[in-house]
């Protein structure tokens, strides 16, 4: 696997992004560093004409493609982006959630993970 990870305790976290992921905590300490992927996961687009609205308006089939996704592993979890969670409704695919902004308005690190369903 190309991707970065972290483990907490007994759960491993594998970081499929091409950005590095930090939780931290009320205080701005870092809890958890995910170091980023070397090959993140990518999503493909396919378009296919699909129909004309009254013979008229071209209606396209929009098809969201992940290179192959990873294969559950137990006691781990893949962080993603928001669309590979929205499209494949897995358990073990969480993303970043609340991100903590410098004064620049850059992110530094997100409060938690969230998990799409």
């Amino acid at each position: 696997m190309d991707y970065g990870y972290a483990r907490l305790g007994n759960t491993i976290f594998y970081n499929t992004t091409p950005n590095t992921i930090r939780i931290l905590d009320d205080n701005l300490n870092v809890i958890l560093e995910i170091p980023k992927a070397k090959k993140p996961l990518q999503i493909l687009v396919k378009n296919k004409l699909w129909d004309y609205i009254e013979n008229v308006i071209p209606l396209t089939c929009k098809s969201l493609i992940t290179n192959s996704l990873p294969a559950p592993i137990p006691n781990a979890y893949f962080i993603v982006s928001p669309t590979i969670a929205n499209i494949s409704l897995r358990g073990d695919f969480l993303i970043p959630y609340d991100p903590v902004l410098d004064v620049d308005g850059n992110i530094i690190g997100y409060k938690s993970l969230a998990i799409l369903g």
